[in-house]
């Protein structure tokens, strides 16, 4: 014959037990999608963050990237090359690259030198003060307009270079002849220059001004 004991201590020690238990894995789910958001590991004192999820300020947490702002280059001054011509050439062991594109008797010339401090790996640069002037440019880009052959050069009406501002991306710059030559031209505002024999140039008082539209090229490489 068996007798069952009703313990009303060992009752309530037994339940208690129990509840804590669920209380405490209830506790650590929760804790676990709180750690870096639920999105990345903790590592040290900040979190390792899943493909997609950027850190934090505080690096305690994981929250979604979010989609990259889309840039509004403007731009009126549509450029639309039926000729190209890049090349690139040493000159006092110094690289130099040359691209003249033709839109009837609109010119669009690409010069960098680099000694002068012009581009010359695959990067972006924003155009300084520096590169509105033919005397001091590395990274030289001009507009001539009414342009007209004579003989084996043209002559042109009116010639323009950069304000500061504007943006030259180079995607692919080889250094031989057949490598590509490959980038873009990005909010670039031009004003109409007069450039002396010493390359010194000056803005014209009331000249013309233009706003290019982005332009991309990509074109091989020829020596010189």
């Amino acid at each position: 014959m068996s007798t069952s004991i009703s313990n009303p201590i060992i009752t309530l020690l037994f339940g208690l037990t129990f509840g804590t238990g669920c209380v405490e894995e209830e506790s650590q789910d929760s804790s676990k999608d709180e750690i870096c958001g639920g999105h990345g590991e903790m590592h040290g004192s900040h979190c390792h963050c899943d493909s997609g999820y950027s850190l934090t300020d505080d690096g305690l947490s994981c929250e979604l990237d979010s989609e990259p702002e889309s840039v509004d280059y403007g731009g009126d001054f549509v450029f639309e090359p039926t000729e190209i011509n890049a090349s690139t050439g040493t000159s006092d062991n110094s690289q130099i690259w040359l691209l003249e594109a033709i839109d009837d008797d609109v010119h669009l010339k690409i010069e960098i030198y680099e000694s002068y401090g012009g581009i010359s790996a695959p990067g972006s640069i924003t155009l300084e003060e520096v590169e509105t002037n033919y005397a001091t440019c590395g990274t030289c880009i001009l507009i001539q307009t009414g342009c007209e052959l004579h003989g084996d050069h043209y002559h042109c009406e009116r010639t323009f270079m950069p304000v500061a501002g504007g943006e030259v991306h180079i995607e692919k710059i080889g250094t031989s002849a057949d490598d590509e030559f490959a980038g873009e031209l990005l909010g670039i505002k031009f004003q109409e220059v007069t450039i002396a024999q010493d390359y010194e140039t000056e803005r014209v008082a009331d000249g013309e001004e233009i706003h290019l539209v982005p332009w991309s090229f990509q074109t091989q490489l020829d020596e010189f």
